[in-house]
């Protein structure tokens, strides 16, 4: 075998060689959900509002409501922590 045989067999080897991939699943949406998500921004844009902007506002008010509730908790395990 000559060097440019064995030098490109060896290439071969290591570009079929890949590391695996972990792909993740994407979540599936619900049945009827492009329909619902559909008449929902209807509706909002209807009243004039932008439905991303009113889904902006949601997924705000979602965070908040969380980092209350684990601000409540943080508290509460520090003044027990305490005792």
């Amino acid at each position: 075998m000559s060097e440019s045989t064995q030098n490109h067999s060896f290439q071969n080897e290591g570009a079929t060689k890949k590391p695996a991939m972990k792909r993740r699943k994407k979540p599936a949406k619900p049945e009827g959900f492009k329909e619902y998500e559909s008449l929902a921004k209807s509706i909002i844009e209807a009243n004039g509002r932008s439905y991303y902007e009113w889904l902006h506002q949601r997924h705000q008010e979602i965070i908040l409501e969380v980092s209350v509730k684990n601000q409540k908790q943080v508290t509460k395990a520090l003044t027990n922590k305490g005792e």
